[in-house]
């Protein structure tokens, strides 16, 4: 019973951490698309309306994207989440990656590289888990770069296989915390 008990407490803290992780990367999006909509409704919005609708936008798919990933851990914790591999293009998916990030390098005065080659890398891969590793991998690099700083995407073909590698003069994981980068939540 002692076991038990102390199994559900510490559930109960693995929720309780992982609500509190969410909730966190839910209220910036959610921040950015409410600041401009109540300035827009009260009046008061002197900015440049279409910058500010791309902004909107981008944090409404945001959102989306976050919701999208709680549907897929449950997917995965059931068993159902499975890899759908099909021919594409790497090199254009992952210039189109970075694209969506251009606007925010900009805004944030980051040096944003993008170093990958221009002739198409027909292989295949699952376009939509790409697309949320490299994003999540790109936000992060984003997330923790201070203005001034760079962000790089490399990708890199090594013997039969590609490597993805993003790279960022940002704050860097703790040593003592490397072991935990593919930790969940």
């Amino acid at each position: 019973e002692q076991a038990e008990a102390g199994r559900l407490r510490e559930l109960d803290t693995v929720k309780s951490a992982f609500f509190a992780n969410i909730s966190h990367e839910f209220r910036t999006p959610l921040t950015l698309l409410l600041g401009p909509l109540r300035e827009m409704e009260d009046g008061s919005f002197r900015g440049d309306a279409k910058k500010y609708y791309g902004i909107m936008r981008r944090n409404a798919s945001r959102l989306l994207q976050l919701v999208n990933q709680l549907l897929d851990l449950s997917r995965l914790e059931s068993g159902k989440l499975q890899l759908n591999a099909q021919p594409g293009d790497l090199a254009h998916s992952l210039r189109a990656i970075a694209g969506s990030f251009q606007s925010l390098a900009d805004q944030r005065q980051i040096d944003f590289r993008v170093d990958v080659p221009q002739q198409p890398l027909w292989v295949k891969f699952d376009a939509d888990k790409l697309e949320k590793i490299v994003g999540n991998l790109l936000s992060n690099a984003f997330k923790f770069t201070h203005e001034g700083g760079e962000v790089i995407l490399n990708l890199k073909e090594a013997q039969k296989h590609f490597l993805i590698i993003v790279k960022d003069t940002g704050i860097g994981i703790p040593a003592d915390q490397l072991d935990k980068v593919f930790d969940r939540f």
